[in-house]
């Protein structure tokens, strides 16, 4: 985080920093809940801003301990007082003793908090993905999660 907070300072790139959390479920029988850290950077590009970086997951799925670590790609863009993120991400998935691979969907909304002069963004989410590989990574699952963006986005609106 410190490195891109360095390059949006001399480069005057945008930086994006996440925490968060996310519920999900596969088949309306595997229930799972993780935690997540998102860092990316970018910059304007159309009506707003592209990022590229990395997502880290961990957590449980099933009866079973779950993480992944993938890179990232995420379009944002500002409506109203609001931003909304589209982001695809991919990379390695474990999920117990099984492992393959991640692709998902996210699809997020920023509000700015406080509103008057943010520090950051209060954010929620939905999340589709598919797994390719061992049986407990292969298949779709969906989830919503809440998260905390650290930086002031809206100052790139």
């Amino acid at each position: 985080m410190v490195l891109l907070v360095l390059l949006s300072g001399v480069a005057g790139c945008a930086w994006s920093a996440r925490a968060g959390g996310a519920g999900t479920v596969r088949d309306l029988t595997e229930l799972g809940a993780e935690g997540e850290a998102e860092v990316s950077a970018g910059g304007r590009c159309g009506r707003g801003v592209c990022l590229a970086g990395a997502r880290v997951t961990g957590g449980f799925f099933g009866r079973s301990r779950a993480g992944s670590a993938a890179g990232k790609l995420e379009y944002l863009w500002f409506f109203g007082r609001n931003a909304g993120a589209l982001g695809v991400s991919w990379g390695p998935r474990v999920v117990g003793e099984e492992t393959g691979h991640v692709v998902s969907i996210h699809l997020s909304a920023f509000e700015p908090f406080p509103s008057g002069r943010p520090a950051g963004s209060i954010g929620a989410g939905m999340v589709a993905g598919f797994g390719f590989g061992d049986e407990a990574v292969r298949g779709g699952w969906f989830g919503v999660g809440v998260f905390w963006e650290f930086s002031d986005i809206f100052s790139w609106k």
